[in-house]
């Protein structure tokens, strides 16, 4: 039975698309909705998911880690955006833009305390919902979605490297304010992290966190119109 709902599902949406032509597709996408920018701060709280390193102090090629700790972590971002309406209740908001966040790890090494640091600057694609009544002036709002970030330069540390991508899944609050002729709408969201930040070759730095995940609280604000 759940072959034959995903099949209909599948079917439906290539029949739906395929009665779009070319300018229609890119009347909605470019002319339909509200196009604005969005700018932001986060918090990655990298710490809340560690290692399952439980065992600490370990030795790993002759040295002893007795334990790692996650110094503060931050980033910013700023990008283009869309509101597409798809009832009087829900947008549908895709988010296309750059964001920089530095990490760093404290190693408390037998021999003595070692710090890595990495900078990350990313290509961020972010899809949300935004549920809320369309048309008010100022109204609270929810907001579900995920979001992929692939990382310019993840290999900048000489021992630690993180994974290039990254897959979150997240929700938050907001509220949106509509003035005369544009629209602001600041939100709050919690983001989890799928996959493990570390990615790089096996060595005492990576393997310490190999199950790390990256979750974020972000603080965003939309400008549209």
């Amino acid at each position: 039975m759940r072959k034959i709902v995903i099949l209909f599902a599948v079917l439906f949406s290539v029949n739906a698309f395929s009665q779009l032509t070319p300018e229609k597709m890119f009347e909605y996408v470019f002319k339909e909705g509200e196009t604005g920018f969005y700018g932001g701060v986060n918090y990655n709280l990298v710490n809340l998911s560690f290692s399952d390193w439980s065992m600490l102090p370990v030795n790993y090629g002759g040295e002893q880690l007795n334990s790692v700790e996650t110094q503060f972590s931050f980033g910013f971002g700023a990008g283009v955006m869309k509101n597409y309406p798809l009832n009087d209740y829900v947008l549908f908001r895709p988010q296309l833009g750059i964001a920089y966040n530095k990490f760093e790890f404290k190693y408390d090494f037998a021999s003595g305390v070692h710090t890595e640091g990495v900078e990350a600057i990313t290509g961020e694609f972010i899809a949300d919902l935004a549920i809320k009544p369309v048309d008010e002036d100022l109204v609270p709002s929810i907001i579900v979605g995920g979001s992929y970030m692939y990382d310019f330069n993840a290999v900048n540390s000489q021992n630690l490297q993180l994974n290039p991508s990254n897959i979150s899944v997240g929700a938050g609050v907001g509220f949106s304010i509509k003035f005369s002729n544009f629209s602001l709408s600041p939100v709050v969201k919690y983001s989890y992290g799928l996959n493990n930040l570390s990615g790089g070759e096996s060595n005492i730095f990576n393997d310490a966190i190999s199950d790390m995940k990256r979750h974020v609280v972000s603080l965003t604000v939309y400008y549209y119109k």
